[in-house]
């Protein structure tokens, strides 16, 4: 049987991250709630980067992808333009 805690593990002053396995202080993680997240902010920044390699395509490009491995649904685009008054 499987021993899983969902409890952060402290000590002391750090705390280790679940994705890298890293024992880090606890400034390296974003507080929240009454605790601090359980990754720290290198595998934060490392996972949002993901999106990154998906600037180079267009959107129509990107929607045929998925209509290609089967995905079906509505589709929601939010843009955010800056104007320079």
């Amino acid at each position: 049987m499987c021993n899983i805690t969902t409890s952060p593990e402290y000590t002391g002053e750090t705390k280790k991250c679940k994705c890298c396995g890293k024992d880090l202080p606890l400034t390296h993680f974003q507080k929240r709630g009454i605790g601090y997240r359980s990754v720290c902010n290198d595998c934060l920044k490392r996972e949002s980067g993901a999106t990154d390699k998906f600037k180079d395509f267009t959107s129509r490009e990107l929607i045929d992808e998925l209509k290609a491995r089967g995905y079906e649904g509505q589709l929601t685009k939010k843009v955010v333009e800056t104007i320079k008054l």
